[in-house]
């Protein structure tokens, strides 16, 4: 037999039968077209009101830098998690349809709490490189997580469950549970501060990165963010023009 791809499957509360259709047409395809295809096109189809775009989602970025690149938006595209107000912010008039995207600022304007929503994770052994989407940390891997928020304060709570992992260098397996991905975020006029386990993605590397990448498991840590990136309005600090500000720190293991 041959080698088992990693693969997740995503399952969420499907509030419109426009969906229900789409993926029952998925299943149509032979069995190794349905898995890939549900891989991405489920993290497309389950947007929830969240504050941030975390760095899984590939389709979505692939529209940030088409629209970059045809002059539709203008702004930082390489410090993930990205704002989405920030985004919002920088979008311009464009050609390009960028229909993943403005579904996702749509629902960031909705307060309240997500459906639950959960993944399960199967490979047949540990991503040891990570690219930029969603890839299982172990042989097995399950997560659940729900969020809420409202115009100043927003929150997740995502639970994941790791089986079957490799060891690292100093022996540890690291099997059990976890809360990566989840976060408390407040937003103070253009700024944002945050405190969690974020994974974060530094750079325009699509199959890695030298800045900071998600091949670690995100570690605590308290995030000061600049939302928009503006000038100044200072007479003497005008003339550096936009610019914007991104930091956290943790502790290691």
């Amino acid at each position: 037999m041959g080698e088992i791809k990693p693969f997740w499957i995503r399952i969420a509360s499907l509030g419109n039968i426009k969906y229900r259709n789409t993926i029952m047409h998925l299943f149509r395809l032979n069995l190794k077209e349905s898995i890939f295809a549900l891989l991405f096109f489920m993290s497309s189809i389950f947007s929830f009101a969240e504050p941030f775009l975390a760095p899984n989602d590939p389709f979505i970025r692939h529209e940030i830098r088409l629209l970059g690149d045809e002059g539709g938006f203008d702004g930082l595209q390489n410090s993930w998690p990205l704002d989405l107000g920030r985004l919002s912010s920088g979008l311009q008039e464009s050609a390009y349809n960028s229909e993943l995207l403005d579904n996702r600022l749509s629902d960031e304007s909705n307060s309240g709490f997500s459906p639950i929503y959960t993944t399960l994770g199967i490979a047949d052994d540990r991503v040891t490189a990570r690219g930029f989407g969603p890839e299982p940390r172990s042989s097995f891997a399950t997560n659940a997580s729900v969020s809420w928020m409202n115009d100043r304060f927003a929150t997740k709570l995502s639970l994941n469950a790791f089986y079957a992992m490799e060891t690292d260098w100093k022996g540890r397996a690291e099997e059990g549970f976890a809360l990566d991905g989840s976060y408390i975020a407040a937003r103070l006029g253009n700024w944002s501060a945050s405190f969690g386990k974020q994974e974060r993605w530094w750079g325009p590397g699509w199959d890695g990165s030298l800045i900071l990448s998600t091949n670690g498991r995100p570690i605590p840590a308290i995030s000061i963010d600049r939302r928009i990136p503006e000038s100044f309005e200072n007479k003497w600090l005008s003339w550096i023009g936009p610019w914007s500000f991104h930091s956290f720190i943790g502790r290691m293991e």
